[in-house]
């Protein structure tokens, strides 16, 4: 476990090394431990221990960005740098939260992370361990499908929309819209927030986002797998970053069209490129099967949208036969034009 090779508060916190604490065994641990557990588990009880926690998780991590100077996220890794980005202090709380039965999902959107405690019954609390002050009742501000109803249908995770707009103005710590965004940008799609002119009409899809919930277990591994094709991705290591999403299959948590999939793109290319026209194939299949509950237009083709561009690059007639394949089985609603270009790459292959 993340949280079990922590020590808290961070060594730039504490005032010397006699006031730091093994994380899963601090006072402030045991303290919120106790209130929950002598608590009725109501929705404020609930809210009241995952706002706590995410607070000491913000003061037992710093923030570190991922870049290719820093190696795949791993438990070793952060507790020798107390560091780490949004999906390793989301991890590291998932975890506590665990310890004390406190009832949550992981959450993901627009490549963030955190979580999300309670239930759709007593209420849904958004816990944010990076940035607490973010933290906030989002009961009203989801939107979609019955989170319960999915989850036990067997599939892996939930998927509905969350309007961070409503967390924003439900907040008493954040000013608007446009100044929240511009410190976290997750929190909304479109323009930078930072550009829009104070009199213009924000646009209520950007700050529409789809959100994914996993059971705790399942979301801790999916961010640890994703976190890892990232970084693997950032350094050209094709073979760890295939790995990595091979294991996220059904599962791949950044399905928000509007971030366009370009990583999984660039690797299913890259493979073809280098012959592995199977594993380029299984790349973009692994990813599709996580697509498979969103009607937008540009999803419903993605998977013949690549295996067009992949049969262009690799100069293969039948993965390009594939996407008109799929193509037909959607009916009227593809782009002809997109048509047009793979009967176009066929005849250019000699094979029409």
């Amino acid at each position: 476990m993340y949280s079990d090779k922590l020590y808290t508060p961070h060594h730039e916190n504490a005032d010397s090394e006699n006031d730091r604490y093994l994380l899963v065994a601090s006072p402030k641990i045991s303290d919120i431990g106790r209130r929950f557990v002598e608590s009725d588990g109501a929705y404020t009880d609930v809210r009241d221990a995952s706002f706590s926690m995410a607070k000491l998780v913000s003061k037992t991590l710093r923030y570190e960005r991922m870049s290719t100077d820093n190696p795949s996220m791993s438990e070793e890794q952060v507790a020798a740098q107390q560091a780490t980005d949004c999906y390793g202090h989301t991890i590291v709380l998932s975890e506590l939260l665990d310890s004390i039965d406190v009832p949550h999902y992981v959450g993901y959107a627009n490549r963030h992370a955190f979580v999300v405690a309670g239930n759709e019954s007593g209420g849904l609390y958004l816990a944010d361990p990076l940035s607490p002050h973010l933290s906030g009742d989002v009961t009203s501000a989801l939107s979609g499908p019955s989170i319960d109803n999915q989850l036990q249908e067997g599939v892996d995770f939930a998927s509905v929309f969350l309007k961070t707009d409503r967390l924003i103005e439900a907040s008493s710590s954040l000013d608007d819209v446009r100044s929240a965004a511009a410190k976290h940008p997750w929190l909304m799609f479109g323009k930078d927030p930072g550009l829009i002119a104070g009199g213009d009409v924000l646009n209520p899809h950007d700050t529409r986002l789809v959100m994914n919930l996993y059971k705790p277990e399942r979301g801790r591994r999916v961010l640890e797998d994703y976190s890892g094709f990232i970084s693997a991705m950032s350094q050209n290591d094709l073979a760890s970053a295939s790995a990595r999403l091979f294991a996220l299959e059904g599962v791949f948590p950044d399905i928000d069209v509007r971030n366009k999939f370009k990583a999984v793109a660039d690797l299913a290319l890259q493979l073809g490129r280098q012959g592995m026209r199977a594993d380029a194939v299984r790349v973009i299949e692994s990813v599709e099967h996580s697509l498979v509950r969103s009607e937008h237009p540009d999803v419903r083709t993605w998977k013949a949208d690549r295996f067009r561009k992949l049969g262009a690059a690799v100069a293969d007639a039948s993965i390009v036969e594939q996407s008109l394949s799929i193509y037909g089985s959607l009916g009227s609603s593809v782009n002809p034009r997109k048509i047009a270009k793979a009967r176009k790459l066929l005849e250019d292959l000699g094979k029409e």
